[in-house]
């Protein structure tokens, strides 16, 4: 390949020709070949390639590695950012307050702990297993007096009319 003095050839590509480079990474596109950097200008139909110097390439190596080092300063800024941003807007369970942390409590309910007894066509909750197994052993009758007195919150009057019975 013939060696073309770079900036006389630079001026008649500018001056003449509509062209483009390749920019590798918004800088001057190098392409590390074999064993030289080449620049590649694409003017009109035929492409020009120009062999750089040794101080040329160093150039385009301290440009690219200078962008390297802004970019990647710049990530960990926008990293370091983002982190900041983030624990101002979150606490740990750990920081919190025990007042806090009472609020965010809750408990899961589950059904199976749960037993169902029929009264008046209702159906009625006895969470406690204990208070339920006491109900299965009682007799229908007695089972719905209790129910009725202390879970519909029924008077004596009220359930001895609805059963037909003397107070």
């Amino acid at each position: 390949m013939k060696k073309i003095r770079t900036s006389s050839v630079w001026k008649k590509v500018w001056k003449f020709c509509d062209f483009s480079i390749f920019f590798f990474k918004k800088w001057l596109s190098f392409m590390k070949g074999r064993s030289h950097f080449l620049i590649t200008a694409v003017c009109r139909r035929e492409v020009i390639r120009m062999e750089l110097s040794p101080k040329q390439k160093q150039q385009v190596q301290m440009k690219f590695d200078s962008y390297c080092k802004k970019t990647i300063k710049g990530e960990v800024k926008h990293y370091w950012r983002e982190l900041t941003r983030q624990k101002s807007k979150e606490s740990l369970f750990s920081e919190l307050t025990r007042q806090e942390l009472e609020q965010l409590y809750s408990m899961d309910d589950y059904c199976f702990d749960r037993s169902y007894f029929q009264v008046m066509g209702k159906a009625v909750e006895v969470n406690d297993l204990q208070i339920a197994e006491a109900f299965q052993k009682l007799s229908e009758k007695k089972r719905e007096i209790l129910l009725m007195l202390y879970f519909l919150d029924m008077t004596e009057n009220e359930i001895a009319s609805y059963l037909h019975l003397v107070q």
